[in-house]
C-alpha cells in the first residue's frame, strides 16, 4: 500500500484573523497592499506632510512678512520723493525775478501814463516814417511795462494767447528779459525769456539770438516751441528762418514790407540798440524811387 501523498494548503493572501460567535472559529480575510501601493501611500504622506511643515514653517512666514513689509516702506519712500521732487519743481517754476515783482507793483496811474507816453512816440514815429527824412526813436523800459500792464488787455485783447498774464520786459545792454505768467506746460509758473536783439546786416533784417528759456529756474529746451513761433509767425504773414548763433538758437525775421512802405515810401532801418534801460531804434525814409 503506497502511501498517500501529503496534502499542501496554500495559505490564502490575507491576514488571518479569528472571532468568535457561537463558540465557533471563523476565518477572516483582508485585502493587503501590495509594496508599490504602500511605497506610493507612504511617499504621498510624506510629501504632504512636508508640505504643511513648509506652508507652516513660522521661520518662512516671518521672511515673507519682512519682505512685504520692505516692499511697502519702498513704496511709500518712493512716492513720498516723487511728490517731493513735484513740489521742488512747482516751487522752482513759481520763482519770481526781482525786477518782475517790482514791475508788477507799480502804480496803475504810473503804467496809464507810460503806456500813453508810448503811443505818443508811436504816433510821432508814424509820421516822420511819411517824410523823406532821417528818424529815431527810443522806448524806455518803464514805457514798455506801463503798456504792456496798460494798454495791451484794454486795447488788443487776444493779442496775446490766452495762457499768458502779466508780461514785463527788463532792458539791459545788448539783452532784454521778458516774463510773464504762464497757465500752459511746460511754463506752468513764471515764464521768463532772455534774447539778444540785432540787426544783420541784411536790409531790414532783424535777429533774436535765445540766451536763456525758463519756467522759474527750471531750463526749457527751445526747441519745444519752434516750430510753434514759425506756425505763429506764418499766419502773421512775417517770415523767419531759424539758425545757431554763437551756440544759441536765433530767429531771423524780415520785416514785412506793409511796414516798411508807408504812403508808397520806403522805410530803412539803419541802427537797432539795446542798452540804458531802452531800446533805440533809427533809419530813414526814402523817396518812392528808391
Amino acid at each position: 500500500m503506497e502511501p498517500s501523498p501529503s496534502l499542501r494548503l496554500n495559505p490564502p493572501r490575507g491576514r488571518v484573523t479569528y472571532g468568535r460567535k457561537n463558540k465557533q472559529s471563523r476565518l477572516q480575510l483582508e485585502p493587503m497592499q501590495t509594496s508599490t501601493e504602500s511605497s506610493n501611500s507612504t511617499s504621498s504622506t510624506a510629501t504632504l506632510t512636508g508640505d504643511l511643515a513648509k506652508a507652516e514653517d513660522p521661520i518662512a512666514i516671518s521672511l515673507w512678512r519682512k519682505w512685504l513689509k520692505r516692499g511697502a516702506v519702498g513704496l511709500i519712500a518712493a512716492l513720498v520723493l516723487l511728490g517731493a521732487v513735484a513740489l521742488v519743481l512747482m516751487s522752482l517754476a513759481a520763482i519770481e525775478p526781482e525786477f518782475y515783482r517790482t514791475a508788477l507793483v507799480v502804480d496803475l496811474e504810473q503804467q496809464r501814463q507810460h503806456g500813453s507816453e508810448l503811443e505818443s512816440k508811436i504816433l510821432n514815429l508814424h509820421n516822420s516814417l511819411l517824410a523823406a527824412e532821417e528818424w529815431s526813436v527810443s522806448f524806455s523800459e518803464e514805457q514798455l511795462n506801463g503798456w504792456l500792464a496798460w494798454d495791451l488787455e484794454r486795447k488788443f485783447p487776444g493779442l496775446i494767447p490766452p495762457d499768458v498774464r502779466e508780461p514785463r520786459v527788463k532792458i539791459e545792454d545788448q539783452q532784454v528779459t521778458v516774463a510773464f505768467r504762464c497757465d500752459a506746460q511746460p511754463f506752468r509758473g513764471v515764464g521768463i525769456v532772455e534774447a539778444e536783439i540785432f540787426l544783420t546786416g541784411v536790409l531790414n533784417q532783424v535777429g533774436i539770438r535765445f540766451k536763456a528759456v525758463r519756467s522759474g529756474m527750471i531750463p526749457i529746451p527751445l526747441a519745444l516751441f519752434t516750430e510753434q513761433i514759425s506756425e505763429h509767425a506764418l499766419e502773421s504773414g512775417v517770415e523767419i528762418e531759424w539758425l545757431t548763433d554763437e551756440g544759441d538758437p536765433a530767429v531771423i525775421i524780415d520785416i514785412p514790407d506793409e511796414f516798411l512802405r508807408p504812403s508808397g515810401n520806403y522805410v530803412e532801418i539803419k541802427s537797432l540798440e539795446v542798452k540804458d534801460r531802452g531800446v533805440h531804434v533809427a533809419g530813414v525814409t526814402h523817396l518812392e524811387d528808391f
